[in-house]
């Protein structure tokens, strides 16, 4: 979903509804801070939505324009509609909403979850897709440890989750304090001597990203290690050479290479110790 479509979605429910105030609580409420947000966080195509004046339109809404309505038929998108308690969210989230409201939505005014009280809700859910939107959202910058540990400890829940969420959430940012460093060696080697970064696999299927100078009297360097196709893709895109919306393409290719790679690793493995 694109942030103009959001706009039209808002603008479709505050004319179906009779309400102008709508507050959009799914993944796509990171349209309201993050307009141009990577198109890995805006994958949904569907808008969660209520009207917090009158939260029984959540009927009218899913009718008019849910999931196999004609709307969606048109337009490819659609809205959810959803209810006030659909989101476990920190108290004071209505607050730091991020409002959207200009021509496109013709006096609707869409009320979007500051990407912090977004990414607890998510974690909170902790569906497959939930936690990946929440991974995404580390991995990118926009979200922060101290600033969600702060919303977590406001957020009325039991305690056994508010650790399940923390244990979740610190895995995502001690992953990205691993690699981010790779893509500052990145930087600095590209902004040198000319060359490249290439990966070195080893039979383990981990994976050496060694910068390789165009001069032949300067030696590679190692640059660190990484696992998958995605961290590498990542290491570059912190070191300037990928773009966001390009890191897809990138984990399938380089994951492509990577499995080539170690397959070969292994049978040369096998060859030296016959």
């Amino acid at each position: 979903m694109t942030r103009a479509e959001l706009e039209h979605v808002l603008r479709a429910a505050a004319a179906i509804t009779g309400h102008d105030e709508i507050v959009v609580v799914g993944t796509q409420a990171i349209l309201g801070q993050y307009p141009e947000a990577p198109s890995e966080l805006r994958v949904s195509k569907e808008a969660d939505i209520y009207t917090p004046s009158d939260p029984a339109t959540d009927t009218l809404i899913e009718g008019a324009l849910g999931e196999g309505s004609k709307f969606h038929e048109t337009y490819d998108y659609y809205a959810d509609g959803v209810g006030p308690g659909t989101a476990k969210l920190p108290e004071g989230w209505e607050d730091r909403v991020i409002e959207i409201s200009n021509e496109n939505t013709r006096g609707a005014r869409g009320k979007c979850l500051e990407i912090h009280d977004l990414a607890i809700s998510k974690y909170y859910a902790g569906r497959e897709k939930d936690l990946r939107f929440t991974r995404h959202l580390a991995e990118y910058g926009l979200t922060k440890p101290r600033i969600l540990e702060e919303r977590l400890g406001r957020t009325p829940i039991e305690e056994s989750e508010r650790d399940r969420i923390r244990k979740k959430a610190r895995k995502d940012f001690e992953d990205v304090r691993r690699i981010r460093p790779i893509g500052d060696r990145i930087r600095r080697h590209g902004a040198g001597t000319a060359g490249n970064v290439r990966g070195r696999v080893d039979r383990e299927g981990v994976i050496t990203l060694v910068w390789k100078s165009e001069d032949e009297g300067i030696p590679s360097t190692d640059l660190g290690q990484v696992y998958t196709g995605r961290e590498m893709a990542l290491a570059m895109m912190y070191g300037g050479a990928v773009k966001p919306d390009e890191i897809p393409q990138w984990e399938r290719n380089l994951e492509k290479e990577r499995q080539e790679q170690m397959i070969q690793a292994q049978q040369k493995a096998v060859e030296i110790t016959r």
